[in-house]
């Protein structure tokens, strides 16, 4: 609205010009040469004036397209503004956005950067412990390897000592063994510590009294009798229980062969029988050898019929 105004004005700016001079021409008084020439200034003038016109129509023309192109750029820059003022709006956000993500990114690292930490002297720590589990690996290894002679001893043993097929029968022995001495050591010790109060007992009465003495003297004696039956008779039941468990071993492999040879005597017998009604178990060896026992009798009596029968066929 005010562009129109303006043009408004300038139009009438140029009319009003325009005019003034015309009319200074036209009402000039002076001779008609004069008149003519006022005349043909006068056609002049208003051809000026339509060119004039024509161009102030032109100027216009051009001043509205420029108005409306400078709306229309008006409008865009406008347009441009809203857009600008959102996108400054949304920058603000993004900035806020970015601020919230740089401070959570910052504890993060905080974070990250405390957990490392730990996890280093974490790691520290671990490599020590494994440092000292090393040095005590070696030291077990080499402990190890020092008393690697004993097992291997012990296995020697074992398999050049029919006795024994485990390593532990022999250590379960040793150790009998060994308990059994530490008994007969504390009944010897304690037999060598009455004989030595009764000695010392002796010293002291040997001179009040010879009777006295000479009773002692028998009981030291008897105690010492005793002392060397008590050993006696521990190697005697040493060298017994070895004769136990060698005849117990004996047998018991002698038992396993008899009812070895009992069962596939009896496993024949039912083969060739054909007696199958009564299946005893495999081991009852009694009811077998019983089984075996009718068995034999039954055929000795067949034979012995079979013999009568030849006997008489040839008579």
């Amino acid at each position: 609205m005010d562009d129109k105004k303006a043009i408004g004005l300038l139009s009438d700016y140029f009319k009003s010009r325009f005019a003034d001079k015309l009319k200074s021409h036209v009402f000039n008084t002076g001779p008609p040469q004069a008149f003519s020439t006022a005349t043909s200034c006068l056609i002049q003038r208003r051809r000026e004036e339509k060119d004039i016109h024509k161009g102030l129509q032109n100027l216009r023309k051009e001043l509205d397209l420029t108005l409306n192109s400078q709306r229309v750029r008006t409008e865009t820059l406008e347009q441009k503004e809203i857009k600008i003022k959102e996108r400054l709006k949304n920058f603000d956000q993004y900035l806020k956005e970015m601020k919230v993500k740089q401070c959570q990114a910052w504890k993060k690292a905080k974070q990250e950067k405390e957990l490392t930490l730990q996890k280093a002297e974490k790691l520290q720590t671990l490599k020590e412990e494994l440092q000292e589990l090393i040095i005590k690996r070696d030291r077990l290894a080499k402990i190890v390897e020092k008393y690697q002679i004993y097992p291997n001893y012990l296995a020697s043993v074992i398999k050049s000592c029919k006795q024994f097929q485990e390593p532990w029968q022999l250590i379960f022995r040793v150790d009998t063994l060994m308990q059994m001495k530490e008994e007969l050591l504390g009944s010897s010790q304690q037999s060598q510590a009455a004989a030595e109060n009764i000695r010392a007992r002796l010293t002291q009465y040997m001179e009040q009294n010879d009777d006295k003495i000479l009773y002692y003297n028998n009981t030291l004696a008897t105690l010492q009798s005793e002392l060397d039956t008590a050993r006696a008779e521990s190697r005697l039941w040493e060298s017994t229980w070895v004769h136990i468990q060698n005849t117990a071993a004996k047998k018991t492999l002698l038992l396993g062969t008899i009812k070895m040879a009992t069962l596939n005597i009896y496993q024949t017998m039912c083969k060739k029988a054909k007696d199958e009604k009564e299946a005893i178990a495999a081991d009852d060896t009694l009811k077998q050898l019983d089984k075996i026992e009718t068995f034999f009798l039954n055929l000795n009596s067949a034979w012995e019929e079979i013999c009568k029968t030849d006997k008489v066929s040839k008579q």
